[in-house]
């Protein structure tokens, strides 16, 4: 808890706030997510519509992640988070009165069309006057994002009961809070003398970096594998273990460990290891999850796997931003920061994709050998992690030929 205030206090005051903010709107974002599925099937649509709306949301948040962080870049941090937030508070108090599928799926495609900009802008407050401690604040992030997520659907529940409107205006009222929290702070950019001698940032510019791509291939391979969590892992529980509660046990596990140790397990590695190494650690840690299962067929293995994939979960994604930060030039570290999402959307979509045949496949002939391939993919994306520590003496190198401009 001591350094966690150590770094609070260390950060710049936007970066506090965004924080703060970030606190709040996972509060109302995990109390709306659970729900909403319940609220269109109450309206009496089918399941497949359901589907159609989640995917729209996924779509409009982590497709448009990137476009939300070029014009971070383009127009200033702060504007862009302000912007998304009123778009997400439009997008969560039109639920209010959507009652046909047309407004549903506007409302849905808000609040993800505001998320897109919200996420990559604040990731840049909080990286912009934090270089020294960027590393602890990408973990305090995650780790604030991790206790949203466990309370926000319990206080979703407690408001379920009165109504469902309750949920989607607390939301609302949420977000109003964080907008009117950033807007108070004073914006933080990048120093004017170095605007001068920068060029104008394009957007096809990351497309030709071939380290931000090939670090986004990479990366892809972990969520290829995490995906497994919430499809192959429950089905596998229910059909070799006939106790699909214990599904839940689990994911209840992997919150808690997340609150608990994400922030002193990543600052330990990070002052043991490089970056790349922490990577490397992160996706060996999910393949070694994933051998456990071939090991054995007991509950005790079950926690186990639970413990290293979340090992992984705490090492990677804070790694991932910091890394993409020193990769990306000062004037388009938004764009670097949305591009990542593309990791996700590229191995999540395959690991959803292939993770469902790849499970009937291997509950018909045999459940070790799938997660024993599972385990070489990881191994695979290990390897391929490697390469990074070059790409980041290189960076360092433009680092210092860009400050010398």
């Amino acid at each position: 808890m001591n350094t966690i205030i150590k770094t609070f206090k260390k950060m710049t005051p936007l970066s506090k706030a965004a924080i703060a903010g970030i606190l709040i709107s996972s509060l109302g974002t995990f109390m709306f997510m659970p729900y909403v599925s319940i609220y269109i099937s109450d309206l009496g649509y089918r399941a497949s519509f359901v589907g159609v709306v989640l995917l729209m949301f996924s779509i409009s948040q982590q497709g448009f992640t990137f476009f939300g962080g070029y014009l971070s870049d383009k127009l200033g941090t702060k504007y862009i988070c302000l912007a998304g937030l009123s778009i997400r508070i439009a997008g969560y108090i039109m639920f209010l009165f959507s009652l046909n599928k047309a407004l549903i799926i506007m409302s849905a495609v808000l609040v993800g069309l505001g998320g897109a900009l919200i996420t990559p802008s604040l990731k840049v407050t909080m990286s912009i006057g934090n270089e020294e401690i960027r590393s602890s604040v990408f973990a305090l992030r995650n780790t604030v994002i991790n206790f949203g997520a466990a309370i926000g659907p319990i206080l979703g529940g407690v408001l379920y009961v009165y109504s469902i409107n309750a949920i989607f205006l607390s939301a609302a009222i949420l977000h109003v809070l964080v907008f009117l929290l950033i807007a108070r702070k004073k914006q933080i950019v990048v120093e004017a003398e170095e605007k001068g001698n920068l060029p104008s940032p394009s957007i096809w510019a990351i497309f030709n970096d071939k380290r931000i791509l090939y670090l986004t291939f990479a990366v892809s391979f972990f969520y290829f594998l995490y995906v497994q969590f919430n499809l192959s892992v429950p089905i596998y529980i229910k059909d070799f273990y006939h106790k699909p509660e214990l599904s839940g046990t689990l994911f209840t596990f992997n919150g808690i460990l997340i609150i608990v140790l994400q922030y002193p397990v990543m600052i330990f590695f990070q002052k043991k290891f490089q970056d790349h190494i922490v990577l490397v650690l992160g996706m060996f840690s999910l393949a070694c999850a994933f051998i456990t299962l071939v090991l054995s067929e007991t509950i005790l293995i079950l926690f186990l796997f639970t413990f290293l994939l979340t090992l992984g979960e705490i090492l990677l994604p804070p790694t991932l931003d910091n890394i993409a930060t020193k990769l990306a030039p000062k004037k388009l570290m938004g764009s670097y920061l949305g591009f990542m999402t593309f990791s996700f959307m590229i191995g999540g979509g395959l690991g959803s994709l292939i993770g469902g045949y790849g499970y009937e496949w291997g509950s018909d002939h045999n459940i070790r050998l799938l997660w024993m391939l599972y385990s070489l993919v990881g191994l695979a994306g290990a390897s391929l992690i490697w390469p990074v520590k070059k790409f980041l003496k290189e960076s360092a190198q433009e680092s210092i030929k860009e400050d010398a401009v």
